[in-house]
């Protein structure tokens, strides 16, 4: 069994099918006769059509000795984030849930970055030692996400989000050019950023982020 719970054996990965009910932030799809139970952050529940439209969700099929249970996301990026969050210390897929539902994935990712403690203490069951928890597990893993992309962008050969400045994306790629895969650069450059004042210039973006490409 994968760390988190999750059985990389025979687990369902996407759902298809017609939503025949809702439950607060459970519903019920009926997918080739078969009624799937899964739960829901609020941005995903927000898109669900009416009762008996399609739906359409990528799915963490979490296993446990004791359960098993299945989680719908409306975007492979709402799962990516799940799947990190469920990695950290302390956090089970209860309060995942509850994290993206209370903040909007580059807010979060935004928050972890910068240790702002107060905006991740307003989200519900999160308390301050979590939160700085939060912060230490997670600081090198969301960076993707506070630019409003995930790895996959970058592993395709799509090169560097639309969100990363001019300077920003030229430090990329010089970074590129120096045999850096093309997510490790996009990270370091948007680490680097974070570390250095703003309006940093070229050359102080790519020594900083030479210091991160890990």
């Amino acid at each position: 069994m994968a760390k988190g719970g999750r059985d990389v054996n025979g687990m369902i990965e996407y759902l298809r099918g017609s939503l025949l009910c809702r439950d607060g932030a459970h519903v019920i799809v009926e997918a080739g006769s078969v009624g799937y139970g899964v739960d829901l952050p609020a941005p995903t529940l927000a898109v669900l059509p009416e009762t008996g439209g399609d739906v359409r969700l990528f799915i963490y099929h979490h296993m446990t000795e004791q359960d098993v249970r299945l989680y719908g996301f409306a975007s492979p990026e709402e799962r990516e984030i799940f799947e990190v969050l469920i990695g950290a210390s302390g956090i089970g897929p209860k309060t995942a849930l509850g994290i993206l539902s209370a903040l909007d994935i580059a807010d979060f990712a935004h928050a972890i970055m910068r240790s702002d403690i107060t905006t991740l203490t307003r989200i519900p069951g999160i308390g301050k030692k979590t939160a700085e928890r939060l912060i230490v597990d997670l600081r090198d893993k969301v960076v993707s996400f506070a630019a409003g992309q995930t790895s996959r962008r970058a592993d395709a050969g799509l090169g560097a989000p639309m969100r990363l400045n001019d300077v920003q994306r030229e430090a990329v790629s010089a970074l590129i050019s120096l045999d850096c895969k093309p997510v490790v650069a996009e990270r370091a450059v948007l680490r680097a950023a974070e570390m250095l004042a703003p309006g940093a210039r070229v050359e102080e973006l790519i020594r900083e982020a030479l210091k991160h490409r890990h």
